[in-house]
């Protein structure tokens, strides 16, 4: 194995990644998988969330004024309306976020989805 001691490379077991509960979410599991304790950095934020089928989402709500923020959906499908309208986001879509931007989600597939939740400022 070879290591370079210039990279403080970090790695995140699935199994070793801490559940967290947001404000406001409702029928889904969240792990976080890098913060500013595995990324080094204050202004990244990884995370998993597994929305159950038919309706697990997160209310409405404004992205903080010195954040972006990005959905992935990596399976399944969530409905996302925002201030501009509402979209059907399928496996390999995504969807950006600027600051102040408005965005509520669902789950109105029938199976669960699974998106990538990345957040920078």
């Amino acid at each position: 194995k070879h290591i370079r001691s210039w990279i403080a490379m970090k790695v995140m077991y699935r199994k070793d990644a801490e559940p967290y509960v947001p404000a406001g979410h409702y029928d889904v599991k969240c792990i976080r998988l890098h913060d500013q304790n595995t990324s080094g950095s204050e202004h990244l934020i990884v995370g998993v969330s597994y929305f159950l089928p038919n309706g697990g989402g997160a209310e409405y709500k404004k992205v903080p004024e010195d954040t972006n923020l990005i959905y992935y959906i990596v399976s399944g499908e969530m409905t996302v309306t925002t201030d501009e309208g509402e979209f059907i986001l399928h496996a390999g879509d995504s969807i950006c976020f600027q600051p102040g931007d408005g965005r509520s989600c669902r789950n109105t597939g029938m199976e669960a989805a699974t998106m990538l939740v990345i957040t920078g400022k």
